[in-house]
């Protein structure tokens, strides 16, 4: 029996199962409790859900966070720094004593979604749109870390510095995170309309029903998620995207809106991308974490260097 989670700042997202051939298709959601101790939060919250079998003969870890490669400590976790500089992978092998991989969130999303797609596709560039903004990179079937393991932080691209609005969770201003993700989306509506939406949704209801500040407002998410891709395309010359994370399924009715507007970019270019929204929905990165723990596995017992590469 193998358990995978997606853990984020909000909620925490998990399935089991005894076959990582076919990772999963039954997934459950808690939400994640704070108190501002890592421990106390690692307990309360992964090791009470892994607890719920007798028997656990691995770990796959989905995490919002950025993570050292050589220590497998957490760098950082701009949406939780309590959790700076802990190392959970020890926690959880002490406790244990079992196979465990720990990725990033973006990443492992990429994973799960590419599994989807590799029939047809060999490189593809992930979107996740949630409490903040990531990114994975797939290339030539092999997941793309960067130099520092850190490649992907689309949340930090800086996009207008004159924006004072919001400030990001890493403390700048102007960042794409700050503009794109849930929260931003709707506080941004909120302080420049006067308006007290609760959510995304209410947003996009508001401009189906002939709002007019609403409808601006929309194009211009759109507008900034369009240019997102569109530069992703210049740098990476990549023509697979998926749009996923926790407001995805909100905006799944404006991805071919999306793509009409940068391939209306790339024609001068002679060329054109496809922008697809998400087969596994929220559950994307608990599928691709099983999936690197299935890779992780066999590597061991093949006696080969298990870094947690997806090939």
């Amino acid at each position: 029996m193998y358990v995978g989670l997606d853990i984020g700042s909000t909620n925490i997202r998990y399935s089991f199962t005894s076959n990582l051939e076919i990772p999963t298709k039954k997934y459950f959601c808690n939400t994640f409790v704070k108190n501002g101790d890592a421990h106390t939060e690692i307990e309360n919250n992964i090791c009470k859900i892994i607890n719920l079998k007798n028997k656990i003969d691995g770990i796959a870890i989905s995490l919002a966070a950025n993570i050292d490669r050589q220590t497998w400590k957490i760098k950082t976790w701009p949406n939780n720094p309590s959790w700076n500089g802990y190392d959970l992978k020890k926690h959880l092998t002490d406790l244990y004593n079992i196979p465990i991989i720990i990725e990033d969130d973006a990443n492992c999303g990429a994973i799960g979604e590419y599994s989807k797609l590799k029939k047809q596709e060999n490189s593809i560039v992930y979107i996740t749109l949630g409490t903040g903004v990531g990114c994975g990179i797939i290339i030539d079937g092999k997941l793309y870390h960067g130099e520092h393991g850190l490649a992907g932080e689309l949340g930090h691209v800086y996009i207008d510095n004159s924006n004072k609005t919001i400030k990001c969770s890493c403390g700048e201003f102007g960042c794409l995170q700050s503009m794109i993700s849930g929260y931003s989306i709707q506080t941004n509506y909120n302080l420049n309309t006067g308006n007290c939406v609760s959510s995304v949704s209410d947003i996009i209801n508001k401009a189906n029903f002939g709002d007019l500040e609403a409808i601006y407002y929309w194009q211009d998410i759109k507008k900034t998620i369009s240019n997102t891709i569109y530069n992703l395309v210049m740098l990476l010359d990549i023509s697979t995207y998926v749009i996923g994370g926790g407001i995805s399924t909100i905006i799944k009715d404006f991805v071919l809106d999306i793509e009409k507007d940068v391939n209306k970019k790339l024609s001068k270019f002679q060329r054109s991308i496809k922008v697809y929204e998400s087969k596994l929905e929220d559950n994307s990165g608990v599928y691709g974490a099983l999936l690197l723990l299935k890779k992780y596995i066999e590597d061991d017992k093949n006696e080969k260097s298990s870094n947690n590469q997806w090939t």
